[in-house]
């Protein structure tokens, strides 16, 4: 009804328009007539025919007197006077040809007529005018122009009729118009006096009109705003397009979503436009490496809507599309942030899948105000989860079909105006929502979170077995906007993914045990051969250590021999015992090569002068040649490379009784720094037979001729030499030949290097130290059980002129420290009462230079993790037994120089969790991984509260398992020794799970110390 009235309003008043306009012409063409006969009325005044015919008669006549006077008296004649009266009688006369005169007489032929005579008889007069003349000729001049007076007076007199005549009809035509203008004035001021008071009645009328559109507009921007509220308070991006797919309408979190392109986001902009304008910037990941094809199928994917889909962004963050065609031919469309539950779904998995719950989507509204509440239900309805709007007053204003089928044995309840209270009550009576016996407390929490700013969502559990997810926001009003999403799919791949995790821990706990029956294993086989190395060096280095000792005494040459047996004898079998050592440590795969620059060309002929003395005894000539191509510095273990060459040398001179033995080095190719080169050992010895080559490098396998039993040795030389060539990443073979003689070959690759290094002459038997080589006599300590050990140190150090106190145990060791003032302390590892590691650790403690002074290992045991756990407990220097006088001398000028410095030992837990706690700073950064020490250290405290308090009560199942939930947060966080004894617990007797509770409760204490400084340096950063 506004539209037609507006239709008529206009209509009037183009007729009113029309009207107006044909009046104004109408005025215009009068008021041009009424000027055009004033005009006319001025002209006639201006030129008064009576006035003008009397000058024609008085200059007619005064011309006609001048030519009288010339006749009657000649001599007067004054010609340039008469000339001046012909021009001007001329000019006064040609009005009769034009102008007001001529049209007073055009209407009389007669009075025409007698002008025209009267101007041909001036036209004849003018010559005689003009040129010489007689009185004769004036004379008849004068009669010609006489006879015209009287003709000339009546043409006056009919002009002066003909003004009169035309005057009177101009005034009669004046008056005429006159009172046409007047009509016309008086019309037009009465057709403004109808237009103004329909204007008044028009207004009227349109200002009811727009009170009531107004009215209507309010109800509509009121209905517009609460929409648009409850669209920006959703927790998803919102976005819709119209048929032509430009941009209409989007909320904060879908430009906080495509931040990149969020300037970009404005009405009309089309879609592909949008999408071009982020892939060069990087927001899309899927589009860095074909951005065209992703553009295409990106369009073609929008064109066929489906499913909801996941889309990565550059920034690391994953969305889920879902978009629905509105029924004008629009898009609406809802952007969900998935990377939380990505990331959770990940975790459970362990493979880092990245799934989420299809998120929240809602419907659009259209752009016409009048059209806002049909678009929206529209919208709401296109959408795949349950929507419901609720107002300040917590009635519900709107929902869609999909929430109602959530509840619907609510049946026809679900309608506006439905409170929520009245709801949840309903919901919790039907069954819907299980609420137990607490049915008042159900209602008044969910009252309460529902209303809380920025609350989370939270997951629910229908009777039917769904599970919902679902998302409160406040809008602007006060009102309520809930979404609930389905993810019952998701719920049990999540259950299913917990009880396939909960599979692998238990199968994780199996192996583990398995894992710890084979470490225990191993531990006891590497402790069984500790052992042994011990009980056999121990009495070895008192052996030989006499015999040396012996044999810088005065003997007999029948003495002196039996005391060189002896040395080559022990000397014999401390090379089996280290050849068991090495094999069993290359089996274990627990040797490791030290990495440095040596010389190449001093261990080969390192190796050869000390095997060249088995080959003196033998007469048997021993050639080295190394190829002047081979640089003179590599990176290698040279400690490992010359035990390869002293054992093939040695096997070449030990199975050849004649001819001779021959070392070949040579390169094999070099690139860059790389060096790959080849050494060859060849004898002429016995050879080997060709049914024993393929096990050569068997362990205790002696594979030479058939005289090789009458040959000592253990068999592990070649095997050892094999696991050695394979651990520097060479390899080594035996030469085809079969028969006498052997080549034994082997092939290695390092990395050049020029760098080299001062080495100090090996030490000789007469290079031993004194007092009189050293700068001072040194006060010794030495602890050591054995009494012909503490003969042999004793000796070894009184002959070099030092002091030395002797104690027998530990414990008498750490007494002795803190009372003497000693240069150093040789202590051996296996002592009664507290063994060589805790006197060193108790040593360490002392205050002041006492507890700072250098600390020597003495032990049988020649393991890697032996030196190791030597350098932990505070030793400086790990010396092996039998002690030999050369590597004592080294030692004694080391610590005489003062080459040594102590450092202190970090706590235990610091040291265990420095690498894994500085890894994860560096990574999350100060801030992140202050809040994960804040969230792990209130974990372990309610854990360790809950495994006390299972303790007092005696329940070893509780105990059991708060103890594994313990290993797995402490070894997270770097706190090993703890995560260790939990998991003793885990797996020990019910008595012993009683026992390490308080022990594990204490380590507990220092690993939360040791946890919270790596806070503090976080907060610092």
């Amino acid at each position: 009804m506004i539209d037609t009235g507006m239709n008529a309003n206009k209509r009037v008043r183009r007729l009113f328009a029309a009207l107006f306009v044909v009046m104004i012409v109408m005025t215009g063409f009068s008021i041009h007539r009424y000027l055009a006969i004033e005009r006319r009325l001025d002209i006639t005044v201006s030129e008064n025919v009576l006035w003008a015919a009397a000058q024609n008669e008085i200059e007619l006549g005064r011309f006609i007197s001048l030519l009288s006077d010339a006749v009657a008296d000649p001599a007067r004649l004054n010609r340039s006077k008469l000339e001046e009266r012909f021009d001007i009688l001329w000019s006064r006369l040609t009005l009769y040809k034009e102008g007001a005169l001529a049209r007073s007489i055009s209407n009389h032929p007669g009075l025409r007529e007698t002008i025209d005579l009267l101007f041909d008889d001036i036209k004849a007069t003018e010559p005689v005018i003009f040129s010489p003349m007689t009185p004769e000729q004036l004379s008849e001049a004068r009669t010609r122009l006489a006879k015209h007076i009287e003709p000339l007076r009546q043409v006056t007199t009919a002009a002066l009729n003909a003004d009169r005549s035309d005057r009177q009809m101009l005034a009669e035509t004046h008056a005429e118009i006159k009172r046409e203008l007047t009509i016309l004035i008086f019309c037009t001021v009465l057709a403004l006096i109808a237009f103004f008071f329909y204007l008044f009645q028009s207004e009227r009328r349109a200002r009811h009109h727009l009170e009531a559109s107004i009215a209507a507009r309010q109800e509509a921007d009121a209905a517009w705003r609460q929409l648009d509220e409850a669209i920006e308070n959703i927790n998803e991006g919102f976005v819709l397009y119209d048929a032509d797919d430009r941009l209409v309408r989007c909320n904060q979190k879908y430009r906080e979503i495509y931040a990149i392109s969020a300037e970009m986001l404005v009405p009309g902009e089309t879609f592909e436009n949008l999408i071009r304008y982020g892939v060069p910037k990087g927001q899309y990941q899927g589009a860095i490496d074909d951005p065209e094809g992703w553009v295409a199928d990106r369009l073609r994917r929008r064109q066929h809507i489906s499913e909801p889909f996941e889309q990565l962004l550059g920034d690391g963050r994953w969305l889920m599309i879902s978009d629905r065609r509105t029924r004008d031919g629009g898009r609406v469309g809802i952007r969900t942030d998935i990377t939380e539950l990505k990331r959770h779904l990940a975790d459970l998995e362990s493979a880092r899948e990245h799934l989420r719950a299809q998120a929240e989507r809602m419907s659009a509204l259209a752009v016409e105000n009048r059209r806002a509440h049909e678009v929206l239900n529209d919208a709401i309805e296109s959408i795949g989860e349950g929507f419901v709007l609720y107002d300040a007053k917590d009635c519900l204003v709107s929902s869609n079909s999909r929430y109602r089928s959530y509840f619907e044995r609510l049946g026809g309840m679900l309608k506006p105006g439905l409170t929520f209270d009245t709801f949840i009550r309903k919901a919790i009576e039907l069954g819907h929502i299980d609420a137990g016996d607490n049915v008042e407390g159900v209602v008044a929490e969910r009252k309460r979170r529902r209303r809380q700013k920025n609350s989370a969502a939270f997951i629910e559990a229908l009777s039917d077995g769904r599970w919902l997810q679902v998302s409160n926001r406040l809008t602007r009003n006060g009102g309520v906007v809930t979404v609930f999403n389905d993810i019952t799919e998701l719920k049990n791949r999540e259950l299913a993914l917990i009880d396939a995790r909960n599979g692998l821990e238990e199968q994780a706990q199996r192996m583990r045990k398995l894992m710890e029956m084979a470490e225990a294993a191993s531990r006891s086989k590497s402790d069984f051969l500790a052992m042994i190395s011990h009980e056999i060096r121990t009495p070895m280095n008192a052996v030989i250590g006499l015999a040396n000792l012996l044999g810088d005494t005065t003997l007999e040459p029948e003495q002196a021999g039996f005391v060189q047996g002896i040395e080559e004898s022990g000397v014999h079998l401390l090379g089996l015992i280290n050849d068991i050592l090495d094999f069993s440590r290359l089996e274990a795969e627990k040797a490791e090569l030290e990495i440095a620059p040596v010389s190449i060309r001093e261990v080969i002929n390192g190796a050869a002068n000390m095997v060249s003395v088995l080959a003196q005894k033998k007469n048997l000539p021993l050639t080295v040649e190394i190829d002047p191509d081979l640089p003179d510095w590599i990176e290698a273990d040279g400690a490992r490379l010359s035990q390869i060459m002293i054992n093939l040398a040695g096997n070449a001179i030990k199975f050849t009784q004649t001819g001779e033995v021959r070392v070949n080095a040579g390169m094999i190719a070099c690139d860059g720094d790389q060096v790959r080169f080849r050494v060859q050992v060849s004898d002429t010895g016995v050879g080997i037979p060709k049914d024993m080559r393929q096990r050569i490098f068997q362990p205790f396998e002696r594979s030479r001729a058939s005289d090789r039993e009458h040959i000592a040795g253990t068999g592990l030389g070649l095997a050892i030499t094999h696991r050695l060539v394979n651990l520097m990443g060479g390899t080594i073979r035996l030469g085809e030949h079969v028969g006498p003689g052997t080549t034994f070959e082997f092939e290695v690759s390092c990395r050049r290097t020029a760098e080299r290094r001062k080495a100090s002459p090996p030490p000789t038997l007469d290079s031993r130290l004194s007092v009189a080589d050293g700068p001072r006599a040194l006060n010794i300590l030495v602890a050591e059980d054995t009494p012909a050990s503490q003969l042999v140190i004793r000796t070894m150090l009184e002959k070099r002129g030092h002091r030395v106190e002797l104690v027998d145990n530990g414990e008498a060791a750490i007494r002795a420290a803190q009372a003497g003032n000693f240069d150093f302390a040789l202590l051996d590892i296996q002592m009664p009462i507290k063994t060589g590691y805790e006197a060193a650790e108790a040593m360490r403690r002392i205050p002041g230079a006492r507890g700072r002074i250098p600390i020597i290992a003495l032990s049988a045991q020649a393991f890697a993790t032996d030196k190791q756990r030597a350098v932990e407990a505070g030793f400086n220097e790990h010396l092996a037994k039998p002690i030999r006088p050369a590597d004592l001398d080294k030692l004694i000028q080391r610590v005489g120089s003062g080459d040594y410095v102590v450092v202190e030992k970090p706590e235990p837990e610091a040291v265990e969790a420095q690498d894994m706690l500085g890894e994860l700073l560096e990574m999350c950064g100060p801030e992140v991984f202050q809040n994960l020490i804040e969230v792990a250290i209130r974990n372990i405290r309610s854990e360790k509260a809950a495994l006390l308090e299972a303790h007092a009560a005696g329940r070893h199942g509780d105990m059991r398992k708060l103890a594994h939930k313990l290993a797995g947060i402490l070894g997270q966080y770097g706190a090993h020794r703890a995560a260790e004894a939990a998991s003793r617990i885990e797996v020990a007797a019910d008595d012993a799970v009683s026992g390490g509770v308080p022990l594990l409760g204490v380590m507990i204490d220092e690993a939360i110390v040791s946890i919270e400084k790596w806070r503090e340096k976080a907060v610092a950063a």
